[in-house]
């Protein structure tokens, strides 16, 4: 067992962030690597509906460009694509904008994205009609580096593996092969599918039989959703402690296994118990109805409730993200203390960033048993990047929740950013993203520059310390928000006054909350 060594993240490279089953590159090839930013895992789940592959790529572009990579994004016909291509534009003026007032900062290119249309069946279909063909054989496109290393994934999933394999087989039939393992994106794609669900990671602790040691998890019972119509207080109680062997619990965090976001829980006590079960029953039935689920029979993560808790230096969920090379070689990618848009942290909204955190938050848990635990994943056969969910109790203890996220989820952004800052010189002690999804917007963004200005809180080459604003396609006139090498305080202080809304369109404004 081999874990490779990072600080922070200003060694990583983009190998070290995706599923990619090319070869390896020493030293890379030319031209810009292919990247599939996509939300396939949650709808090939029913966490979303099947045309959520659509909706979900916009968020990216700008942060994969960052990282000096090329979009490969799904639409559904010329118009659908003209949009991205405006959108695009628009951000390019916005940028040059910002560095106006802020100086160079980011060296980077944005380039076209590789578009490919896709006919709206169940499963989907490509469609390349002369336009598109010509941009897909374009060998600036598909160039030395793209068909050695293949095509970079933050996430897999059947839906996209397929659309994958059929994208290689039309560049096969035009006599341009990839240098990759179909077989390899199928069987990761399942094995993401398996581990998506959390009660697969009850059982893989369960009934592990090595003797090595664990971080500390949730007491956890799981119970088919079936059960609900009977079910009581007093025999959640028992369910729970004859699974557990733990008593006295006064309130627990009912969770649905195969959910994101909080989407499908409750926080069940003996007062709430029938208004909460009742409102529970009916986020599955939405789940099965709207989302086109093919089972009914969902399982419930049964935990006791866990206040959050200790002191405010670091925000008190995190996330462990590590990618798995392969059995016996795995590296960190990231610690992230978690941002959330409500108080009951369902809803996650961005990450915090800092070498301190890391630090202190692998020494408190204990790299070897965090490494432990990533080996059990490994050793079932998993490759790719995997986070783990942890929470910091009434203890000052980092509890796992069984959280296990089978991709490169929120951390994205903020990874590309800290390793594109840190490409141009700039120092990045700690930094927290608002979001990646065009959440706030500014009608009138040179105003909004001169407000940041005048209070000295914009993040420019001269103050390495304050607000950093980023062009969004996800909506006209949207923006993300990044606070960088500020003082937790400060932070919280910035996140609790107007100044983030001050000049917004509150119509329009997608940030309910900031909670840490």
């Amino acid at each position: 067992m081999v874990e490779s060594k990072i600080s922070g993240c200003s060694m990583l490279t983009n190998d070290h962030l995706f599923f990619r089953f090319g070869k390896a590159l020493e030293p890379a090839a030319p031209g810009f690597p292919i990247v599939c930013l996509n939300g396939g895992i949650m709808a090939d789940t029913g966490n979303e509906k099947k045309n959520y592959i659509f909706f979900n790529q916009d968020r990216y572009p700008l942060y994969a460009a960052m990282g000096g990579m090329r979009c490969l994004i799904f639409t559904y016909d010329d118009e659908h694509m003209e949009q991205y291509c405006k959108r695009l534009a628009k951000a390019k003026k916005d940028l040059k904008l910002i560095e106006s007032y802020t100086g160079p900062l980011l060296a980077f290119e944005l380039p076209v994205p590789l578009f490919l249309h896709l006919k709206d069946t169940h499963p989907f279909k490509l469609i390349t009609n002369a336009k598109l063909k010509e941009q897909a054989l374009d060998p600036a496109i598909i160039n030395p580096h793209v068909t050695t290393a293949g095509i970079y994934l933050n996430q897999i999933s059947p839906t996209i593996s397929g659309l994958l394999s059929g994208f290689y087989k039309f560049l096969l039939d035009n006599h341009i092969n990839l240098s990759v393992r179909l077989d390899e994106y199928e069987r990761m794609a399942h094995c993401a599918l398996k581990w998506h669900d959390k009660a697969n990671y009850v059982k893989l602790i369960k009934n592990s039989t090595t003797k090595a040691d664990f971080p500390d998890h949730v007491p956890t019972a799981v119970l088919s959703s079936r059960h609900m119509d009977s079910l009581t207080w007093d025999r959640l109680k028992n369910f729970f402690s004859g699974e557990t062997r733990v008593n006295d619990i006064e309130a627990f965090y009912i969770k649905s296994n195969i959910d994101t976001a909080g989407e499908v829980s409750a926080i069940v006590n003996k007062t709430n118990f029938s208004l909460q079960i009742h409102s529970l029953k009916q986020q599955i039935a939405l789940k099965i109805t709207a989302m086109e689920r093919t089972h009914s029979n969902l399982k419930l993560l049964i935990q006791p409730y866990i206040k959050r808790s200790g002191p405010d230096d670091f925000p008190k969920t995190i996330g462990i993200t590590y990618n798995i090379l392969d059995k016996n070689h795995f590296q960190l990618v990231a610690v992230i203390g978690q941002v959330y848009e409500d108080r009951e942290y369902k809803t996650f909204i961005g990450s915090y960033m800092s070498d301190k955190m890391t630090d202190q938050v692998m020494a408190s848990i204990g790299k070897g048993r965090i490494k432990n635990l990533v080996q059990l994943f490994a050793d079932q056969g998993y490759r790719g990047p995997v986070n783990l969910d942890a929470i910091r109790n009434n203890q000052n203890k980092y509890q796992f929740i069984y959280d296990c996220n089978p991709r490169l989820g929120g951390t994205f952004p903020g990874l590309i950013l800290k390793k594109a800052f840190e490409k141009q010189g700039l120092i990045i002690n700690n930094l927290l993203t608002l979001g990646y999804r065009g959440r706030i917007i500014y009608p009138d963004l040179a105003s909004k520059l001169d407000q940041l200005k005048d209070l000295g809180l914009l993040y420019t080459k001269k103050n390495q310390k304050g607000i950093y604003i980023i062009p969004s396609i996800v909506r006209p006139q949207s923006f993300d928000i990044v606070l960088i090498n500020l003082r937790m305080d400060k932070m919280r202080s910035i996140l609790n006054s107007n100044i983030i809304d001050t000049l917004s369109d509150p119509g329009q404004k997608d940030l309910k909350g900031i909670y840490l």
